[in-house]
């Protein structure tokens, strides 16, 4: 379960990503020129890696233990953000890159990851607490069933 919804995730993000790219390449190209084009290659890069390692204690609570995906995503939050500060910050200082262009496309690509990033899991969440809720009540009624001594006009 863990290898599925981690794939799953990381395939969303880097989807997300690369039509991130492509919708944002002749923008950064008209208004900065091939420089640009590297900062949103790179700013994109930051936050689809930050993206990706902090959806890690998600889908590990999914596979686990459901109830607590919640506190997972808030932990897979914080782990994005640090990974993202620690990995701007060198290059930022650097100056090897165009740091407009690279901070630029690191905020929007944080933006629109974090967004896909929230509502993927919680997507998967209501599809298996649906899943678990269909089971429950089937188990139900087929426990009911058996004790009150009426059989499903479907079993027989």
């Amino acid at each position: 379960m863990f290898r599925r919804s981690f794939i799953k995730l990381v395939l969303i993000s880097v989807g997300c990503a690369g039509a991130l790219g492509a919708v944002g390449y002749w923008p950064s190209l008209y208004f900065g020129g091939q420089t640009w084009v590297v900062g949103m290659g790179f700013g994109i890069a930051v936050s689809l890696l930050a993206s990706v390692i902090g959806t890690i204690p998600v889908c590990y609570m999914i596979a686990s233990d459901a109830q607590k995906a919640p506190v997972a995503a808030l932990l897979g939050n914080c782990i994005r953000m640090l990974l993202v500060m620690l990995i701007v910050a060198p290059i930022a200082l650097s100056r090897k890159l165009d740091n407009t262009a690279f901070v630029f496309w690191v905020a929007i690509s944080y933006i629109v990851l974090l967004v896909v990033d929230t509502m993927a899991p919680v997507s998967m969440l209501k599809s298996i607490r649906s899943v678990e809720t269909d089971a429950q009540a089937t188990q139900d009624m087929k426990s009911s069933d058996t004790t009150t001594g009426k059989l499903d006009s479907r079993s027989a």
